[in-house]
């Protein structure tokens, strides 16, 4: 055969391999999100809430007619205002109520998508995770999420620690530094240093429970509450003896 005729099947291998290894290397596309974008606007789809609710066997026959009534009535409202995140909240609530977690859900991811920046959103995900359907990392990742939004509100906080302390409890080791971060957020409230006070209370260091005690007795002097004074010395007294 001809020179030519090689260097023509050299060519062809060449192509070949170069498509085999686009093919090869090329990136997956990414997985779909949970709430769908428009492809050629971009804009949010709302998704589709359907009038049927999973309800929880707990709950009565005239509860589910009042949620029922008012699932509807929101929608009707979302209907109109779909890009309301607050009606997507307290559709949410309404499902939650009704023992629906996966709608509950479903209408907090858009809410989230809608308003990026609203804590509560992130702070109801990470409830209905915790108690919930017990998936306490994305509890931890809602709580963190809301708190990096809106450090000074409390709840984020104090549900934190209590997922740390009762249940997602290899994390405990992280209960000083996120109530540390609580009072520093939150300086006015106390009942996150009487917390960390009991904390290294029931940890056996004495010392660094003396120090928040007495920080938590400073601000509650302030207040002029003489009942939790008297509580919060007596523990402070208690492991003293």
């Amino acid at each position: 055969m001809s020179l030519r005729f090689w260097k023509l099947i050299a060519v062809i291998i060449i192509i070949l391999l170069a498509l085999a290894a686009a093919v090869f290397f090329y990136p997956k596309k990414a997985e779909t999100p949970s709430v769908a974008k428009d492809d050629i606007s971009g804009n949010i789809k709302a998704p589709v809430f359907s009038s049927g609710i999973s309800f929880g066997p707990s709950i009565s026959n005239d509860i589910k007619t009042i949620i029922s009534r008012n699932v509807s009535n929101l929608l009707l409202s979302i209907e109109r205002s779909p890009k309301d995140s607050g009606l997507l909240i307290d559709l949410s609530m309404q499902y939650k109520v009704a023992g629906d977690y996966g709608k509950s859900l479903q209408a907090l991811e858009y809410a989230a998508a809608l308003s990026p920046d609203n804590y509560v959103i992130f702070h109801n995900m990470g409830d209905i995770y915790h108690y919930h359907l017990k998936d306490y990392k994305k509890a931890e990742s809602n709580y963190l999420e809301s708190i990096y939004l809106k450090p000074n509100v409390p709840n984020s906080h104090r549900s934190l620690y209590e997922l740390y302390k009762f249940f997602y409890t290899e994390k405990s080791s992280e209960i000083p530094k996120i109530l540390k971060n609580a009072i520093t957020s939150n300086p006015k409230n106390y009942d996150f240093v009487i917390i960390l006070a009991q904390y290294y209370r029931d940890s056996g260091d004495k010392a660094q429970a003396i120090i928040y005690y007495d920080k938590a007795l400073a601000e509650i002097l302030k207040t002029g509450d003489e009942a939790l004074e008297e509580s919060v010395a007596a523990e402070r007294r208690a492991i003293m003896q």
